[in-house]
């Protein structure tokens, strides 16, 4: 039997992207999970996902909220 670890993806895998599908949907901005997804499923390099985290526009936690 293989050991548990190789048995199982690392969390938040398929999380990332099932998350980035439903904001998506919503209209709802999540950078953070949006990178993740990018960088874990569409081969987005790391550091430029941390680079457009960085530079992004600064908005408020409650921006585009009704």
């Amino acid at each position: 039997a293989e050991p548990k670890s190789q048995r199982s993806a690392a969390e938040g895998y398929s999380t990332s992207h099932a998350g980035n599908d439903v904001a998506t949907q919503l209209g709802v901005d999540m950078p953070i999970t949006d990178q993740v997804d990018n960088v874990l499923h569409r081969q987005r390099p790391l550091r430029e996902a941390i680079t457009m985290l960085m530079t992004r526009e600064n908005k408020g936690e409650l921006h585009g909220l009704r």
